[in-house]
């Protein structure tokens, strides 16, 4: 199952774009023309989705200040986040949680913005995060917590390459590596 047949989703979305709870979803094509979303946009608990491929377009989420939450959560199958590859900004949250067979932020390479905090949380089989190598500015923390196989050492590199006012705590990654 896909989303195709709204196409009629051009631009700018005022709102959110809220997408949860379906099984039989494998693809966000349709979705392909959507370039920035107002409020939050949030993809998760979808067993079938595999990547965010149909989003490819998508630049900016979060219009206002203190707005625009990025959720990607508990979608079983996703193994990429490719699809976001535009996605340059952030209004306020990022979170990346529980994506379990995530094994790279491929998809991340542009993101630029994240208005508040950015979290990384729970994803058992991330080895990388080099793929946010463009991210420059946090409005606050980063938070890198239970990632069975995300190396310290490299957070502590990918940390290094931050402005010194973003504090980046992380906990219960692979450190033995």
């Amino acid at each position: 199952m896909s989303l195709e047949g709204l196409g009629g989703l051009n631009g700018a979305m005022e709102d959110r774009v809220y997408l949860s709870r379906n099984d039989a979803l494998t693809s966000l094509k349709g979705l392909e023309f959507l370039t920035s979303v107002g409020g939050d946009l949030t993809v998760q608990h979808h067993d079938a989705l595999t990547s965010l491929d149909g989003l490819e377009h998508l630049t900016t989420v979060g219009a206002l200040e203190g707005e625009g939450d990025v959720i990607i959560y508990n979608n079983d199958a996703l193994t990429s986040l490719a699809g976001l590859q535009g996605l340059t900004s952030v209004g306020w949250d990022f979170n990346i949680e529980s994506l379990f067979v995530l094994a790279s932020l491929n998809g991340l390479q542009n993101l630029e913005m994240v208005g508040n905090e950015l979290y990384i949380y729970g994803n058992s089989s991330l080895t990388s995060i080099s793929e946010l190598e463009s991210l420059t500015t946090v409005g606050d923390e980063v938070y890198i917590r239970n990632n069975a196989y995300l190396c310290e050492s490299h957070i502590e590199t990918w940390e290094d390459s931050l402005d010194e006012s973003i504090d980046v705590y992380e906990r219960d990654n692979d450190d033995d590596c």
